[in-house]
């Protein structure tokens, strides 16, 4: 039957779609006929390489070795043909994997990484021959570091010894990547021997606080290792690596662990701000054991002590947890604590969880019934409007923001807050949360706070001018369009006020203020071309502003912007600047966006793998073949990933082979705000390719 399917029937009908890849390569294996057998294999590679060579593994061992060096005369890139010859896992490729192996010098500058994918490519295909490979390979001083790595996963036992040669060795002890990687390996090797290898470097050697040494404290376990680990939990922000490798290691550690992370949270440092590495502890214990984190908590949130009481607290509503109603209940019942101070922490931290459960969008771990919500409102209300008033004006600050961060039975609260002695004065004495809080109250339509608002917009602190714009943009009045043309025009304030309004775009596009824009299409063309162009002046010239960044132009480029990000990627002289300019262009998403992409991928060097993972993310399958193009030149694994995602978003391989004559794009999570403003936002087709 396939003998009498036409070539491009089978290429559109069969080898073309992702689901049937599977399908194809069990009838391979059952075809006795050879030239049959050869032109699917053929067929499929003018499809797709990797797939030619992926069916070729279904093929018997002589049609095989035809494919092998038929994927040696492709003018392709030897890293490709590596990964061709891998897929193919035929013993047919072996003398040309071996080859790359062998010549190892001759990659050096590649960081050896086609080396190690050679011998990788070795290890699927003939573990036998690559145990030789790898023994011989421990006295070659350019690849024996990783040769016993690899020896670990195919010969444990034969890898303790060099694994342990190399903790010793006293040019190994600069190499904390290495040293990390080698007492790793033995971990995971984990017999007495190998365990009995990192404990006795880590004895010998002391320097506990390196942090290729820490992950060994844990496999080795002993108790002074585990206390040491603790102790790193408590260190300065600025040793966050070693925090991060501590709790790692702890993991190792096993049922002990369990206690040694909940005490951690009681006396570990923090700010207040940062909350590393709590969050991340906290995180860990809930996934070890549930209930058994809950009980515990349950139990602290009731403790005399004060900073165990917070603590518990702030745990119960952290934002790497799961919350339901139980959550709520438990910080509800510790209100009546007799210290005011801890009474407020407690009621910040039920406001949190409310906040989240109304406003962030994706909080998809929180489960809290609205009867819990209007009753924890009702019970948190009289603390913080008491503490609204505090004369300590941090304080003030947070309260404020809490009050004014809901819409959730806070007007009352608001009018009396404002008419009893909190005045627009009294909120806007340059403290930052406090004038947020003005453009909170402007969100709910009091006239007189724009006035206040104009005010601030020339207040020498930056971050108070783009509070200011918060609150105008919020205020949602025919008024203000005017003003929002000026902002336009502004350099220090266009970055915030596109901002602002791109997050509005993103949580509600049918705010008052893009009605405004809808009913007044001249002007709002006017306001696109001008923030436009004051952004790209910005990105020109590398003039950011505050909190906003300048690369939030592609939330309104067009044609100009597409122009000055492609500069940027020419330039390719900033690592941050490349990487915005990148992800901009896929924000715009048009085709001369993507065109820009595409056109300075050759030669980019790092900046390959950066676009190549966008497209990929957010590609079309229009764009396969310039990618495959690109690939041939200039082989990297990122762009087959990328290559690999968009197939299987279409389930197709190649848009060249088949027969569907619109192929649909990738549609955006959200619209973009140019979009929004312009009342486009049901015009898929133009925008191809969603935010980063």
């Amino acid at each position: 039957m396939l003998a009498q399917i036409s070539d491009q029937e089978l290429q559109f009908n069969y080898l073309n779609h992702v689901d049937r890849t599977d399908e194809v390569a069990s009838l391979l294996a059952q075809i006795e006929d050879k030239d049959l057998a050869l032109r699917i294999i053929n067929l499929a590679l003018e499809v797709d390489l990797i797939l030619g060579s992926k069916l070729t593994s279904s093929a018997t061992p002589d049609i095989q070795a035809i494919i092998v060096e038929k994927i040696d005369q492709l003018g392709v890139p030897i890293a490709l043909k590596l990964e061709l010859w891998h897929q193919t896992t035929a013993k047919a490729a072996l003398p040309h994997l071996q080859s790359i192996f062998f010549l190892k010098l001759r990659y050096q500058d590649a960081g050896y990484d086609l080396t190690e994918s050679s011998i990788t490519a070795i290890i699927d295909i003939d573990p036998e021959t690559a145990l030789i490979l790898l023994r011989e390979s421990q006295y070659d001083s350019h690849f024996a570091e990783r040769a016993a790595l690899l020896l670990a996963k195919i010969a444990p036992n034969e890898a303790i010894e060099p694994l342990a040669r190399f903790l010793d060795n006293p040019y190994f002890t600069s190499d904390w990547d290495g040293k990390h990687l080698a007492m790793q390996a033995l971990g995971e090797i984990g017999t007495d021997e190998a365990i009995n290898k990192i404990r006795e470097f880590l004895e010998d050697r002391c320097h506990w606080l390196e942090r290729a040494y820490i992950h060994g404290l844990g496999i080795a376990a002993e108790p002074a290792m585990i206390d040491h680990l603790v102790y790193l939990l408590s260190q300065p922000e600025d040793t966050e690596d070693l925090c991060s490798e501590a709790i790692e290691a702890l993991k190792q550690v096993g049922e002990r662990m369990f206690d040694c992370l909940h005490r951690a949270l009681y006396w570990l440092k923090f700010d207040g701000y940062r909350t590393y590495p709590f969050d991340k502890i906290l995180k860990i214990l809930f996934k070890w054991d549930y209930e058994r984190t809950m009980i515990s908590l349950e139990g602290a949130v009731q403790s005399y002590d004060s900073i165990v009481k917070i603590r518990a607290a702030m745990a119960l509503s952290s934002w790497e947890i799961s919350i339901t109603d139980r959550n709520l209940l438990i910080l509800l019942s510790a209100l009546d604590f007799p210290a005011m101070n801890v009474q407020l922490e407690i009621a910040c931290c039920i406001r949190k969880i409310i906040y989240r459960k109304q406003y962030v969008t994706g909080c998809d771990n929180i489960d809290i019934s609205p009867e819990l919500i209007a009753k924890a409102i009702l019970e948190t209300k009289p603390i913080l409007i008491k503490n609204a008033y505090h004369p300590n004006q941090e304080i003030r600050s947070r309260v404020i923001r809490k009050l004014f961060d809901s819409e959730y039975d806070e007007q009352e609260v608001r009018s009396n807050l404002l008419n009893s002695g909190i005045s627009f004065s009294y909120l806007t004495n340059n403290d930052i949360v406090e004038v947020r809080a003005v453009a909170k109250i402007s969100q709910t339509g009091v006239k007189s706070a724009l006035p206040v608002l104009l005010q601030l917009i020339d207040d020498p602190d930056l971050k108070i001018r783009e509070a200011a714009v918060q609150g105008i943009v919020k205020l949602g009045s025919e008024t203000i369009l005017p003003i929002l043309l000026e902002l336009a025009a502004n350099n220090e304030l266009v970055t915030s006020l596109i901002s602002e309004l791109g997050d509005l775009a993103r949580h509600d596009p049918q705010a008052s203020v893009f009605d405004i824009f809808h009913h007044n299409q001249d002007i709002t063309i006017k306001f696109l071309e001008t923030a436009e162009r004051t952004m790209v002046e910005n990105v020109r010239n590398r003039k950011s502003f505050g909190r906003a960044g300048i690369f939030d132009l592609g939330k309104i480029g067009d044609e100009l912007a597409i122009i000055a990000l492609k500069e940027v990627l020419v330039a390719n002289n900033d690592y941050d600047n490349v990487d915005d300019a990148v992800h901009s262009l896929a924000q715009i998403g048009t085709d001369s966006a993507v065109s820009a992409l595409l056109s300075v991928l050759p030669g980019t060097g790092i900046m390959f793998g950066w676009i190549s993972n966008e497209l990929g993310r957010r590609g079309r399958l229009g764009i396969i073949p310039q990618l495959w193009l690109i690939q041939q030149q200039l082989y990297c694994p990122r762009i087959a990933d990328s290559l690999n995602y968009i197939q299987q978003q279409e389930n197709l391989y190649n848009p060249d082979f088949s027969d569907i004559p619109i192929h649909p794009n990738f549609q955006p999570d959200y619209p973009r705000l140019r979009d929004v403003l312009l009342g486009d936002i049901n015009d898929s087709s133009k925008q191809i390719l969603p935010k980063y």
